[in-house]
């Protein structure tokens, strides 16, 4: 019963037609029956800890792919270091859900594990991600690709820079113009500092 209430809002009707089929005392339709409260038996706090980890991995691994313009098609090769034992267990046991969610071809884990050589890293909570690029990507069109974005944000900085310190501008215009100025010149200097990161990476 508490399923069908949970499926109703969904599929109305196939819950509906099930409802008065098993017959029910708490109402006589499920439109108006009241919503399953939670119980503490379906509560796992480790479990839910666990999936948070592996989705911040997955989410991780994807940052990184779109970042480092890796195509779709080609599939990772992963690192994960300071991995304890029982973390490590948590990640082989799911490692089928990094290969299909993050396109990962093999996961290493360990405590110890160094960092590859032109691999693009992310760190999620106390374990560091590596994803090796060389095979992936064109390191030169990438570290060009890279170059002239940052030539382009720098040039945008210094304009906005420039605005910024003009003070007719700044007596001139709605306070909701300069504010918004400031926050694209604060989100291009956050992009900026991140491609900056890339290019170091494809430098090493």
């Amino acid at each position: 019963r508490g399923l069908l209430r949970l499926l109703h809002p969904v599929i109305p009707f196939i819950t509906e037609e099930i409802w008065q089929k098993i017959g029910t005392p708490v109402s006589e339709s499920i439109m108006v029956s009241p919503w399953p409260s939670d119980e503490a038996i379906f509560t796992n706090e480790k479990a839910e800890r666990n999936l948070e980890l592996l989705q911040d991995l997955i989410a991780a691994v994807r940052n990184i792919r779109g970042e480092m313009n890796i195509p779709n098609k080609k599939e990772a090769d992963v690192i994960i270091a300071g991995v304890e034992d029982g973390v490590s267990n948590l990640i082989k046991q799911n490692e089928s859900y990094l290969e299909h969610l993050a396109r990962v071809q093999r996961v290493q884990v360990g405590k110890e594990v160094k960092r590859p050589p032109l691999s693009a890293s992310a760190v999620v909570r106390n374990l560091e991600v590596f994803v090796p690029l060389e095979g992936l990507i064109d390191i030169d069109v990438e570290r060009n690709r890279l170059q002239k974005e940052q030539n382009r944000l720098e040039k945008l900085v210094d304009g906005l820079n420039r605005k910024l310190e003009n003070q007719d501008f700044i007596a001139r215009a709605p306070q909701n113009v300069v504010e918004r100025e400031k926050q694209k010149k604060h989100d291009f200097e956050e992009t900026l500092k991140k491609i900056t990161e890339n290019l170091a990476l494809l430098s090493e």
